[in-house]
């Protein structure tokens, strides 16, 4: 792991438990990648072996990291409107914890031009850079 002169005078504190060190430490990772559950994106139901539960839709490959809330809300919307980099390597690791990266085609979806020079880079396709370097 790489420290910049920065985090060596002005550490990160955890979003989520305040712990001096990284934007969001290991146990708080761990405590957001255990509490993941699929849902079906018809009707919100669990899946069981990528299966609904409720409403049989067919099975899909889907994931998603959680639910937009508590440390996870923090990490997006600090990294997405307040231009926080260092929130984009924690996403980046978690993505790269739900898929399997090593047969993943990575594409970033388009940033609206306007957003783009509102926050000074393309959070997209950076996050999309980042997830690509964690698979090589």
């Amino acid at each position: 792991m790489n420290i910049s002169l920065a985090e060596l005078f002005c550490p990160h504190h955890c979003i989520s438990c305040g712990k001096i060190g990284g934007i969001l430490c290991e146990c708080c990772k761990k405590y957001i990648l255990d509490e993941r559950k699929l849902n079906c994106l018809k009707c919100g139901a669990e899946l069981i072996h990528e299966k609904c539960v409720r409403c049989d839709a067919l099975p899909c490959l889907q994931f998603y990291v959680g639910k937009r809330k508590g440390a996870l809300k923090s990490l997006i919307n600090n990294y997405k409107y307040n231009s926080v980099r260092a929130c984009g390597d924690v996403l980046a690791e978690l993505l790269a914890e739900c898929i399997n990266i090593e047969s993943a085609v990575v594409v970033p979806l388009p940033t609206i031009g306007k957003h783009v020079r509102e926050r000074g880079f393309d959070h997209t396709k950076l996050l999309a850079r980042k997830l690509v370097r964690l698979k090589e």
